[in-house]
């Protein structure tokens, strides 16, 4: 891996549309997260990577979804083992498939 820092322009302009972003959700009650990683440089422990990480939810407004939480958490975390990756890809594809089979079951009733 190689040292990466974007140009000045690009992580002004990323904070500018996350700001945006998250104001546009919370005046509208919407849960939000956005993270992006804008620094990678190495250092005596390895590497070192610089994140930002913008959330919103509000359980009591109603402005709540458990995933949208849940990446929050997972985002402030330093490293995400790769057991605990294919555990949440697990989750997901039966997550998927429950959906899949719940519209199929929608499909077949009587109306």
């Amino acid at each position: 891996m190689k040292n990466t820092t974007p140009d000045a322009a690009v992580l002004q302009e990323l904070k500018e549309l996350t700001s945006r972003i998250f104001k546009i959700c919370e005046q509208n009650n919407m849960p939000v997260v956005i993270g992006y990683s804008y620094e990678l440089s190495r250092n005596e422990d390895g590497y070192s990577i610089n994140k930002s990480i913008t959330a919103y939810a509000d359980e009591k407004t109603g402005a709540w979804d458990s995933t949208i939480a849940a990446a929050a958490m997972l985002l402030k975390v330093k490293d995400v083992p790769r057991e605990v990756i294919g555990a949440l890809k697990s989750l997901s594809v039966a997550s998927d498939f429950a959906r899949a089979m719940s519209e199929v079951s929608k499909e077949k009733r009587l109306h």
